[in-house]
């Protein structure tokens, strides 16, 4: 099954690079709402909560991914501001950026902890697990293809 979502979001990533009369921001804007299309569709059909179970999980998973897609725009708009600039950044900026990625990280963590709570409360401490591996799995496979997209920082200037 992950293996099948994988492929679908490396298909989402190679349709958003092939938009070349597009900016950079409206692909990735395309891709990411490929993905959260594909997402919640993933964690149901893995996660598989029964009715009540259900009932108390979806809009919680609604609440997080809304509060967690904040510091994920701002990890979007690091990328993009990385993307324009790789070539050319001096260690100033470099740090710059690199404090403001784990900042983002930092977030995006607390936010995590914050509805593990939530959802063991509501659905079990078993199934918090499971949802959370689900979500770090296709969460590793849309950042596998943001990284492959991405050049390696050259010298500082």
């Amino acid at each position: 099954m992950m293996r099948k979502i994988g492929i679908a979001f490396a298909a989402a990533a190679l349709v958003a690079t092939a938009l070349t009369a597009q900016t950079v921001h409206d692909e990735i804007a395309f891709t990411r709402a490929q993905i959260a299309a594909d997402r919640q569709t993933v964690v149901a059909a893995t996660l598989k909560l029964n009715e009540a179970q259900a009932k108390d999980f979806w809009p919680i998973y609604r609440e997080y991914r809304g509060e967690v897609a904040k510091p994920l725009d701002r990890l979007w708009n690091l990328f993009e501001t990385y993307g324009k600039t790789w070539d050319a950044m001096s260690d100033a900026d470099a740090a710059k950026l690199l404090d403001e990625y784990f900042a983002i990280e930092k977030d995006i963590v607390q936010i995590k902890q914050k509805y593990a709570k939530t959802m063991t409360a509501r659905i079990g401490a078993a199934n918090t697990a499971r949802f959370f591996q689900i979500d770090n799995k296709l969460d590793s496979i849309v950042r596998a293809e943001a990284a492959s997209g991405i050049p390696l920082l050259t010298k500082a200037k």
